[in-house]
């Protein structure tokens, strides 16, 4: 006698399982998808160089494998940044002086006599990575909040981690002056004018974020882009070169006169919708000039290609596969967390 089971006696049971087999299904091929697009674009140089101990030992600066490289833009070579910079652990938010002589960097300090235990520090050193040392130990250890040069070599310019305040360190003498009080995270990305009377910053609190100013000698601060993130003055100090963010949606580089007015966006370095869906905003992407004014570096979203736009022609090149730009010199970028140009 042929035993009847319910799901024969019943086509809407049958229908509902092959439905919810289907949707197991579809939901495991998307979680694989998701995870291999993660991975690609997280996936960075295999040259890392050595690990942070994990022991109990007391902290030195030892190398913790830089992930900061050297590119020149005419030979596409890449290499390190000289050993005593990149022996600093934690190295970050690299910035070079005005005349190209310096860099100024962020990394972490150890707990020898006059050392504060797992704090940052904000060191400056020579080119080659010769006379290092320590300006000030209270700076964010973050690629956001990269230290500024003034046009004279003299100061920088930073958010102190400490309080959230806007402050000017004098290179020489190591004399830290707020310039403007906050909360921590509020006031961002702080640089100087040419002519070293204005710092332009971002003003993270706001909804949009909104770039303002203050005068470089401290006083009230004044509203001058918004939305706008992350400017920075070109060498003649006529052009704001800023990040757009609207909210939540990021509308790629702008530029703007000095005033604020003028704005206009660089049409080469503007993300495509689908490349912002995959790899997600990179609301720290800041334009770095190049010395002579003509072109501007960016990585527009995270896991995006490093690119140089030149503003005359509209060429661009890609040369890097991820990272924070600056220049050393015309020819040269060093690129925070580098990521490697994919082979075609």
């Amino acid at each position: 006698m042929r035993v009847t089971r319910e799901d024969d006696r019943n086509p809407k049971v049958r229908r509902r399982a092959a439905w919810v087999l289907t949707a197991i299904t579809l939901g495991v091929v998307v979680s694989m998808i998701v995870i291999g697009i993660t991975r690609l674009a997280s996936d960075g140089s295999t040259d890392r160089g050595l690990a942070l101990s994990t022991s109990n030992a007391p902290r030195r600066p030892v190398d913790d494998g830089s992930d900061a490289r050297v590119v020149d833009l005419r030979t596409g070579d890449v290499s390190r940044l000289p050993r005593p910079i990149a022996r600093i652990p934690f190295d970050c938010c690299f910035s070079v002086s005005p005349d190209g002589s310096r860099i100024a960097f962020i990394g972490l300090v150890g707990d020898d006599s006059d050392d504060v235990p797992g704090r940052y520090a904000l060191m400056v050193a020579d080119v080659d990575g010769s006379d290092l040392g320590r300006v000030a130990v209270d700076a964010q250890g973050t690629t956001k909040d990269r230290p500024q040069w003034s046009a004279d070599g003299r100061q920088l310019v930073y958010e102190r981690e400490s309080d959230g305040a806007l402050v000017i360190v004098d290179v020489a003498t190591r004399v830290v002056t707020p310039i403007a009080d906050g909360h921590r995270g509020e006031y961002t990305q702080p640089t100087f004018s040419p002519d070293g009377e204005t710092i332009l910053f971002t003003r993270d609190h706001d909804q949009p974020p909104a770039l303002w100013t203050v005068p470089a000698t401290g006083g009230t601060g004044s509203k001058l882009i918004e939305p706008g993130a992350y400017g920075t003055y070109s060498p003649d100090g006529r052009t704001i070169a800023y990040t757009l963010v609207d909210t939540d949606r990021y509308e790629g580089i702008w530029l703007a006169g000095a005033d604020g007015d003028h704005r206009r966006r660089v049409p080469k370095m503007f993300p495509g919708t689908m490349m912002g869906f995959l790899t997600g905003l990179q609301e720290r992407s800041r334009a770095a000039w190049s010395p002579d004014g003509t072109r501007i570096a960016a990585s527009l979203v995270d896991g995006a290609p490093v690119v140089v736009a030149d503003l005359g022609t509209g060429r661009t090149q890609e040369v890097a596969g991820g990272g924070q730009p600056v220049w050393l010199d015309e020819h040269t970028l060093i690129v925070d967390n580098f990521r490697p140009l994919v082979a075609d």
